[in-house]
């Protein structure tokens, strides 16, 4: 009924149009559960195409939520946040759930414990302030699968106890199963594992389920790496290369690429997920890293000694600019990180757009959205985009750097205290 529903956008009727927009979503729902995500990316760009052609304007928020949808299904990759709001379209309090949920995923994949529970806890206040039961439940889902990856048992089984599954949609109930089971095979409770899995696996997800039964006996020493393997290289089975490739990155059956995270809040550092954080053999090469983060300009090479050696200068500054820069260089070296930090022509620039998790870029980029809806006279949304910008700060800016010129770090503070005293609003509330 919904591909029969869904030809009917061809035709020059906007009534048609609009039950052609509702199938397309519903076909990108479906195919997102059955995890096919190729038809999923077709039928978002079928909404979006729609939308725009007809001038839905209020179905453009959904179109971003299922390219978040598709963001977090697939594992594959580190989730994209390249984000920018039409201040004029609406954003009503689901759709703003919703987003706060792929925020809070996204930041889980990333190994960013603390900015995944404050989006988890954000949403389940939002959620709850607007009678949005299900969203609630997706809140402590979000919670659990965080505590599960922190390697927190304890905690991970209080939020699956939480769920209310009374207020979900029938497939969900499946989904939440099958992700309880995975939790508890991260964390090595194969015995639990194998007392959840269902003797006949319902039909959503049932390669997954597949897999996570194989993987159970795997842990009980029943089964084998090699009988996962054929699974993943089977014709129908690849898909769980991308739905489930962080557990067979674990089990060493795929390979991942190398996530890169910038921390500006709180102590600045250059880390790569998995590894051990680089030894910075002079702090003046870490500083010079700050400077460069926090002015993404490229930085003539003449002007930087002056900047990076404010509160001293040394006798031989250019020769102090490249030591500082060497040293600076072969900390990344240490976490494949070396071409994070371009030197060209005697310019030095520090690649932000190469990093997975740019903590003051996702700051800006939520800021200037609150500050985009504050100008257009809509307080009460600038202070949701204000508080998403807030859950990035987890301290002062480069605190662990006096070295750093004192007037770099003063005008983030600037903002910070700008958005949160436009989120003043929201918490009041």
């Amino acid at each position: 009924c919904w591909e029969e529903a869904a030809r009917a956008g061809a035709e020059p009727d906007r009534v048609l149009a609009m039950l052609a927009v509702r199938a397309e979503a519903n076909l990108h729902g479906w195919a997102t559960l059955h995890d096919d995500l190729t038809a999923a990316r077709r039928h978002r760009r079928r909404f979006l195409t729609l939308s725009h052609r007809w001038g839905f304007e209020r179905c453009l928020p959904q179109a971003l939520l299922m390219r978040c949808r598709e963001e977090v299904t697939d594992e594959s990759h580190p989730p994209r946040c390249a984000f920018r709001w039409d201040p004029t379209l609406p954003f009503p309090p689901g759709m703003r759930a919703y987003f706060l949920d792929f925020l809070g995923h996204r930041a889980r994949y990333l190994g960013e414990t603390g900015l995944a529970l404050r989006c988890f806890d954000h949403q389940e206040q939002l959620a709850a302030t607007h009678s949005l039961s299900y969203e609630v439940q997706l809140a402590r889902l979000g919670r659990m699968l965080v505590h599960a990856q922190a390697g927190e048992l304890s905690r991970a089984r209080a939020e699956y106890a939480a769920l209310a599954f009374s207020s979900a949609p029938l497939a969900w109930l499946g989904a939440v199963q099958l992700m309880w089971v995975g939790c508890l095979l991260e964390l090595g409770a194969a015995d639990e594992a194998a007392r959840e899995l269902p003797a006949e696996p319902p039909p959503y997800g049932r390669l997954r389920w597949e897999f996570l039964r194989r993987w159970t006996d795997l842990q009980r020493g029943k089964g084998s790496l090699d009988e996962i393997r054929a699974l993943i290289d089977s014709p129908e089975g690849r898909i769980l290369r991308r739905v489930e490739a962080r557990a067979l990155h674990g089990l060493g059956l795929v390979a991942m690429p190398p996530i890169f995270k910038l921390h500006v809040f709180g102590s600045f550092d250059v880390v790569r997920l998995g590894t051990p954080s680089p030894v910075w053999p002079r702090r003046r090469s870490q500083a010079l890293l700050a400077m460069l983060a926090l002015q993404p300009d490229d930085q003539d090479a003449a002007d930087l000694p002056e900047r990076l050696f404010w509160d001293w200068l040394p006798s031989d500054p250019r020769a102090s600019l490249h030591a500082a820069s060497a040293a600076a260089r072969k900390a990344l070296r240490a976490i494949g990180g070396e071409h994070l930090l371009e030197t060209r022509r005697w310019r030095h620039r520090l690649v932000t757009e190469a990093f997975d998790f740019n903590e003051l870029g996702e700051f800006e980029t939520f800021f200037q959205q609150g500050a985009r809806q504050e100008a257009a006279g809509d307080r009460e949304l600038a202070a949701f985009w204000y508080a998403i910008a807030l859950h990035y700060v987890s301290g002062e800016p480069c605190e662990n750097l006096p070295e750093l010129e004192p007037h770099l770090r003063e005008a983030l503070r600037d903002k910070i205290q700008r958005a949160r005293a436009g989120r003043s609003p929201l918490v009041s509330r």
